[in-house]
């Protein structure tokens, strides 16, 4: 939270010099190659993933291809400037996310994780990852951002396509 503090100090003095400029505030972003959802996939497949924290907080989250599309679309749209939330216009809480990937992962998701397992699988970071903010992309919106996968449903099942989990040398798990 303080390096963030520090960054918009930083653009704040870009802005008084008449740059334009665009603070990318970005929620989970979700991707197959890494990151915090490669880190629960295997707790999920095992049967034994359910909910990170309180099932009622918000998961501000973004698929990586909309993720990079927001940041070309700020490099290319001169009308947009100052923060934008690069997540989803999809809000949901963490109950349904971990459904979600349950789902898309063919298991159940109904044991809830506590958040010193989530500190011991994804380290410090792990409960910051969810918050419980309920963010919204309003202004790529109104500035014509066109999402590529508002629904978790598709956007977890465009991420599980084609992803295994590494295997041991003899070949199991």
């Amino acid at each position: 939270a303080q390096l963030a503090v520090e960054w918009d100090s930083s653009a704040q003095v870009a802005e008084s010099l008449g740059t334009r400029v665009v603070r990318l505030r970005f929620g989970t972003i979700l991707s197959a190659k890494g990151g915090a959802l490669s880190q629960m996939r295997p707790i999920f497949r095992t049967g034994l993933g359910g909910p990170m924290g309180p099932r009622a907080n918000f998961v501000p989250w973004i698929h990586e291809q909309d993720a990079l599309g927001l940041v070309e679309y700020a490099l290319e749209q001169v009308a947009l400037s100052g923060a934008v939330n690069a997540v989803s216009p999809q809000s949901v809480r963490m109950g349904e996310f971990a459904l979600e990937l349950g789902r898309a992962l063919g298991r159940p998701a109904i044991f809830p994780i506590p958040e010193f397992i989530l500190r011991l699988v994804l380290g410090e970071m792990g409960p910051s990852l969810f918050p419980g903010q309920r963010v919204e992309p309003r202004k790529a919106l109104e500035q014509g951002y066109v999402f590529q996968f508002k629904e978790l449903s598709r956007a977890l099942a465009d991420l599980m396509m084609g992803v295994s989990e590494p295997r041991s040398r003899n070949g199991r798990f």
